[in-house]
């Protein structure tokens, strides 16, 4: 019960936050509304496990992935204000134990995920017809929860381990396009340059989108399962390991 009101917690911070939160609701919309639409209408079909699909068909579950990444920048600035601020500190005083305070950041990132993933179908079921919206739809409800997990746990590893706002903008701004760019979300791998696809092996993004497409399609699926299981575990247990080990309150300004 604790874990769900701190998760509540987090929910109402919202309210304080929610120009920002705003932007981050409306931005897949518009990748969508004026990105996909445009070259779904202007590309040719792109290849993925044998199928040749639309881009709308390709894309959009890796816009539905990349949902996972904004959570987790978002839980770095949460972490980082919880310790600035004490929340973190009470929490632990109150006997939460930080893999119940990681719970709770998961548990209030799912319902903004859930309304930016709906407003993501809607704008597909009318804009673009052809993608299956329903079993996209339970694909991106069964596996966002773990997506959540993996970025949210390096976000809140970067929270619990860099004490300077400069330093965790810097390696934000340097991280987080490489990980989008690299990802097959925008494009097909199958024809791009080596180094690219050397980057993306690597990139969990690649797997998290690839899992939702091998749903969607009722392709294979075991491989990016497994590895995107894996990673949100690892990352999970890597950054409650470091909220234990971490000052419950920072002195940071």
């Amino acid at each position: 019960m604790r874990v769900l009101n701190l998760a509540a917690m987090h929910l109402r911070s919202l309210w304080n936050w929610r120009t920002v939160y705003l932007g981050r609701l409306i931005e897949p919309l518009a990748y969508l509304a004026f990105m996909v639409v445009g070259l779904n209408a202007t590309l040719a079909r792109l290849p993925y496990q044998g199928q040749i699909l639309s881009y709308g068909e390709y894309v959009v579950p890796g816009i539905m992935a990349l949902l996972g990444v904004r959570a987790g920048t978002a839980a770095v600035s949460d972490v980082s204000n919880d310790r600035k601020w004490g929340v973190y500190a009470f929490a632990r005083l109150a006997g939460l134990s930080p893999s119940s305070y990681f719970a709770s950041l998961v548990l209030a990132a799912l319902p903004m995920a859930y309304t930016q993933t709906l407003g993501i179908l809607i704008l597909t079921l009318i804009l673009l017809p052809g993608v299956a919206v329903s079993i996209l739809a339970v694909s991106t409800l069964l596996a966002l929860p773990l997506f959540l997990t993996c970025w949210i746990g390096v976000g809140a590893l970067m929270g619990a381990l860099i004490h300077s706002y400069s330093q965790r903008d810097l390696i934000l701004s340097l991280v987080n396009l490489p990980i989008i760019l690299t990802a097959p979300i925008f494009f097909s791998l199958e024809s791009t340059p080596t180094f690219l696809k050397l980057m993306a092996t690597v990139n969990p993004l690649t797997y998290q989108a690839n899992l939702l497409r091998d749903l969607a399609l009722g392709t294979p699926w075991h491989l990016n399962g497994t590895v995107t299981i894996v990673l949100a575990l690892t990352l999970a247990t890597l950054s409650i390991a470091a909220l234990a080990r971490s000052e419950w309150l920072t002195t940071e300004r």
